[in-house]
């Protein structure tokens, strides 16, 4: 009896033992799981920033060849003209209205100097022929 006892003990032990080196291992794969996760998670983060940085350096690149394009002048001029109307001495400049696709109208801007006026613009854009005579006996 005394032998068995001692058995048992040992046998209840064993069994603590095991149970409690089941319950390390099981917090261990828990662990390595969410290691795994966080180290997913953190490649796909950086992937994401890489293609950032390469979206940036290309964007860079195009900032870069538009300074170097506004330094020369040229494109300075270009769109100083375009979009600003200014003119060198001595030019004149005539403005094609686009909008009526009946007969563009040329207005040359050295006649008349509220031509970047739109106001201006709106009243002179009259385009079919009574409309004309009538403003011209009734008006």
């Amino acid at each position: 009896m005394i032998i068995r006892g001692k058995l048992q003990k040992k046998q209840l032990a064993i069994r603590l033992i095991l149970l409690f080196l089941l319950l390390l291992i099981i917090l261990i794969i828990i662990g390595l799981a969410g290691e795994l996760v966080n180290r997913h998670k953190i490649s796909g983060k950086i992937s994401d920033l890489e293609q950032q940085i390469s979206q940036t350096q290309s964007e860079n690149l195009e900032i870069n060849t538009l300074i170097s394009s506004w330094e020369n002048g040229s494109q300075l001029e270009k769109e100083a003209r375009s979009k600003l109307g200014l003119k060198k001495e001595g030019e004149k400049i005539i403005l094609i209205d686009k909008s009526s696709s009946s007969e563009p109208a040329v207005i040359p801007s050295a006649l008349d100097p509220d031509i970047l006026n739109p106001a201006k613009r709106i009243e002179q854009k009259i385009t079919d022929n009574p409309a004309k005579w009538w403003q011209y006996f009734f008006r």
